[in-house]
């Protein structure tokens, strides 16, 4: 009972709000990036299909599209992803992957 009771005293801690809040503001802005990486991969295989259609002669202007298609001709698209790809954390590599390199 005592353990249940010190439980419910931790949850009420302001020290235990505020470790909860900034799980979640990192957690939030993993998702975004997330999604943005998502969204620059998407935006750059467009990029690359319209530009392939394009140079195979089979459509000659994108009015919706032009923008993709430049961003890909330019490198832009690649480059914005390339960005995003930097800012995702390392992953830790654990003491198994340690041992082996040993």
């Amino acid at each position: 009972m005592a353990l249940v009771q010190a439980w419910e005293e931790h949850l009420k801690e302001d020290a235990y709000r505020e470790a909860v809040q900034r799980s979640q503001k990192a957690l939030a802005g993993h998702i975004r990036l997330s999604k943005r990486i998502w969204w620059a991969q998407w935006e750059l295989e467009q990029g690359r299909k319209l530009a392939q259609s394009r140079d195979d002669g089979e459509v000659d202007y994108f009015p919706r599209r032009a923008k993709t298609c430049g961003n890909f001709d330019t490198g832009c698209s690649q480059r914005f992803l390339d960005g995003l790809l930097a800012q995702k954390t390392r992953a830790c590599r654990g003491a198994a992957a340690e041992v082996q390199n040993k």
